[in-house]
């Protein structure tokens, strides 16, 4: 119900003048605000907004694309399932259409994929006298979460890691390559590790991250036939 792209439908983000401002200081810091959102008709008070993006939040001009987060000023608040909404800008792609193409060409192969919809974004700036303003057509894309996982993957695979691979230039990326049985020998892009750990936190354990390494790049095989039975064991590789 909420991915419904049936038709294009409504956003509209209520913010105060002083914490609009306060999120344009400092654009790639993607600072989290307060602000109250109307979801379809529906309203949700309390809400943080921030931008986000890597490449596309200092190319987009002023048109950034936006994560909306539930609960992140009231404790385990959501909209109909969901604790965050992403609204991507389509940034260097004026048709509109590649991401959320990828995303049913996915869906129609039966490989797991996010679900998308289009919305118009409306952006009111609640103590001015002006009108909402219309921001655009963006595209909103479903998080990848634990509850994404567990809708994918069955009840049992939610428990497991999510990993949000990273790469910063010349700090290095998650590359695949072996370095090792200890994370911290890994690629630190911005200080931190490069398979980003999403879930587990409280417990990281790396070791999965770190066998597929080690069977792509850390392993010596007497044939390709070998490689391709030691690589299909740990991967996926029909749904790749």
């Amino acid at each position: 119900t909420i991915f419904d792209d049936s038709h294009i439908r409504r956003v509209e983000l209520r913010i105060s003048q002083a914490e609009w401002q306060r999120m344009w200081q400092q654009p790639e810091s993607k600072t989290r605000v307060h602000a109250d959102a109307i979801l379809f008709g529906e309203l949700v008070e309390d809400i943080s907004v921030s931008m986000k993006g890597n490449g596309s939040l200092g190319g987009s001009g002023e048109k950034k694309s936006w994560k909306i987060d539930t609960n992140h000023f009231v404790a385990e608040q959501e909209y109909h399932n969901l604790k965050q909404l992403l609204f991507h800008n389509n940034f260097a792609d004026a048709s509109m259409l590649r991401e959320k193409m990828a995303y049913d060409i996915m869906h129609f192969a039966g490989v797991p994929a996010g679900h998308t919809a289009y919305v118009e974004f409306w952006i009111d700036i609640t103590d001015d006298d002006k009108p909402a303003e219309y921001w655009g057509v963006y595209t909103m894309v479903e998080r990848v979460d634990s509850k994404y996982v567990r809708n994918r993957f069955g009840r049992d695979a939610g428990t497991g890691n999510l990993y949000k691979a990273d790469a910063w230039f010349e700090e290095g990326a998650a590359d695949l390559g072996y370095y090792g049985e200890d994370i911290n020998d890994y690629p630190m892009p911005r200080g931190e590790v490069a398979y980003g750990l999403q879930t587990n936190l409280e417990d990281p354990d790396y070791s999965g991250i770190i066998n597929l390494c080690k069977v792509i790049d850390g392993t010596e095989y007497a044939s390709e036939a070998a490689f391709t039975a030691a690589l299909e064991e740990v991967f996926d590789v029909d749904s790749y």
